[in-house]
């Protein structure tokens, strides 16, 4: 079977055929045709695989585990724009493939991927915005850590995206001030939004010159009327820790 042949020696622990897996994963019709169970198991297979290719020494002579892991990121990058949109509109696969994302050795990413990074980057961004799985938008920004945590020649690709994102992000959290200054209430709408910009303040400064500087202070706006004597204003306890908790990545980022 391709799934067994794909495989190296349980002695490597590392798939050789990464171009069969992804064409299993694609393929939707025929006898070889996998459930969604199926799919969601081999994807498994692949973020476990991919893994094992980073860490530790070569059990046997050949390709060393870092080399295997740059090809098999090749392979992956070129395959991933597919299946994300075939298998994207599933929660737990979307989930699965951000975290096969996270996993990639972005060192082998050539100018031949381009494409196909713009997409990958792309995906990654409308996952954190509109993901609305705890699992899902945090496996996002695990990939999105990944993406601008090295040095690769398309990283500045991703800039742009990224910027956007937080462009986004931050007028959430402006309608959130606002509607906080207004009614002294964040509903679970807004407390979700500033959620999601803490989790992206994480991987990214958000607050750049550069990026979004003025976040800042609209965070430190309402801490600010929220502890006011006197005031009716009051954040709810988790509102109140996202921010502080942003506040602190801003000033840890300077």
């Amino acid at each position: 079977p391709p799934l067994v042949q794909s495989c190296a020696s349980f002695e490597d622990g590392c798939l050789q055929d990464w171009d069969l897996m992804c064409k299993v994963l694609l393929q939707d019709d025929g006898d070889e045709a996998l459930e969604g169970d199926q799919k969601e198991t081999l994807l498994k297979i692949l973020i476990a695989s991919l893994s094992v290719c980073s860490s530790g020494e070569p059990k046997r002579k050949g390709k060393g585990r870092q080399e295997t892991k740059e090809s098999a990121t090749a392979v992956l990058v070129s395959h991933l724009p597919k299946l994300l949109m075939s298998l994207g509109t599933e929660v737990p696969k979307m989930t699965l493939l951000m975290r096969l994302v996270s996993q990639l050795e972005f060192q082998a990413v050539t100018s031949q991927h381009k494409k196909d990074m713009d997409t990958i980057v792309s995906e990654v961004c409308e996952a954190i915005l509109k993901g609305q799985d705890t699992l899902l938008f945090t496996a996002a920004c695990e990939a999105l850590e990944a993406l601008c945590s090295e040095d690769y020649c398309l990283r500045h690709m991703a800039d742009p995206k990224i910027f956007l994102l937080q462009e986004k992000l931050c007028q959430h959290l402006e309608a959130a001030k606002t509607s906080f200054l207004k009614t002294g209430k964040l509903n679970l709408t807004q407390t979700l939004w500033i959620q999601r910009l803490v989790l992206v303040g994480n991987v990214t400064n958000v607050c750049s010159p550069e990026s979004q500087p003025q976040a800042l202070e609209a965070v430190l706006e309402m801490l600010r009327r929220s502890t006011l004597e006197g005031d009716e204003t009051r954040l709810q306890t988790d509102a109140g820790c996202l921010l502080c908790h942003f506040a602190c990545q801003s000033v840890c980022w300077l």
